[in-house]
């Protein structure tokens, strides 16, 4: 599954964040859109081997409404990895 995971965020781009944001509806700042992609660009094995901590730095990094929506979809789909 990790595989999986690795390959889907080495193809994402900023636009399917927003996208993802937008069926959400909600928007991201620049500095939290920028603060995801790159931290799931350049960390994604400490993420995936530890998403606390990721979630723990979202908290503080989003806005309270989208923290709550990311803590919502983790929760949902972190079972099937």
């Amino acid at each position: 599954m990790k595989d999986k995971v690795k390959n889907y965020i080495n193809k994402m781009t900023k636009d399917d964040i927003i996208n993802f944001a937008k069926k959400n509806n909600t928007s991201l700042t620049n500095d939290e859109l920028n603060y995801i992609y790159n931290k799931l660009k350049t960390s994604f094995d400490s993420i995936y081997n530890n998403p606390k901590t990721f979630m723990n730095d979202l908290k503080r990094v989003l806005d309270n409404k989208n923290y709550q929506i990311v803590e919502t979809y983790y929760k949902k789909y972190s079972i099937y990895l």
